[in-house]
């Protein structure tokens, strides 16, 4: 949103007014410009310390392929999610919050 010029606390307030309004929109926030509305969210403290790491999601979803593989399932999206949960493992973020993957999803 941020890149097509949309303010993002305007953004907030139209998803979280909306059907688009969930836990991680309204109380666990991952967008660093809306800290003063979710001043608890992991964001507002850079992603440190984390309430569950990220290399602990990415464990979690190569389970999750791993067991849906062994049913015969394929998950594309699944496998997407996990290819950036890796791109930011890799790069340093294992121990942060998983929700600071919101900045492998900005171009």
């Amino acid at each position: 949103a941020a890149e097509l010029g949309v303010d993002m606390h305007l953004f907030d307030t139209v998803v979280n007014g909306s059907s688009g309004r969930c836990w991680s929109s309204d109380t666990y926030n991952p967008v660093p410009e809306l800290k003063d509305r979710y001043p608890n969210a992991p964001a507002s403290r850079e992603y440190s310390p984390p309430s569950f790491m990220l290399e602990l999601m990415l464990k979690d979803l190569k389970f999750a392929i791993e067991t849906g593989e062994s049913v015969g399932y394929t998950m594309p999206l699944l496998k997407e999610a996990t290819a950036l949960y890796q791109e930011a493992h890799d790069k340093g973020h294992h121990k942060k919050c998983f929700s600071s993957i919101y900045h492998y999803g900005q171009h």
